[in-house]
């Protein structure tokens, strides 16, 4: 067997995200839902150090939310509230907009108004 170095592990940040959650006591199902789309976010993201990366790549994480996964608002605001607090608490970091960021949306479907709520000319 050689003398190899085995690299240092980087640090997770799962249980630090989970340290400062329990801190201020959120609930457990939110605790699970900001893991859980911080995860989402990092994987989609091929799994690069959340410290690359910003605003920029927060909102293309949402946008593909609401285009490609059909999410709906409400969801977004989550999603933006989870890598908020991450950003914000666990990395020690203001994101600038991403609580602003241009959220994704589904196309509107172009609908013909029924024939009884016409108005007869």
């Amino acid at each position: 067997m050689t003398n190899q170095k085995i690299a240092p592990r980087q640090p997770d940040l799962i249980e630090p995200l989970r340290d400062a959650i329990r801190r201020r006591q959120y609930s457990y199902r939110t605790e699970q839902a900001y893991v859980d789309w911080v995860r989402r976010f990092i994987s989609f993201h091929g799994h690069r150090d959340p410290a690359d990366l910003g605003s920029n790549e927060v909102s293309a994480f949402v946008a593909h939310l609401a285009r490609n996964r059909s999410a709906s608002p409400a969801t977004q605001k989550h999603v933006l509230a989870a890598l908020g607090f991450f950003y914000n608490v666990v990395m020690g970091r203001n994101l600038p907009g991403v609580r602003r960021a241009k959220r994704g949306r589904r196309p509107v479907s172009a609908k013909q108004p029924r024939a009884e709520y016409r108005v007869a000319a």
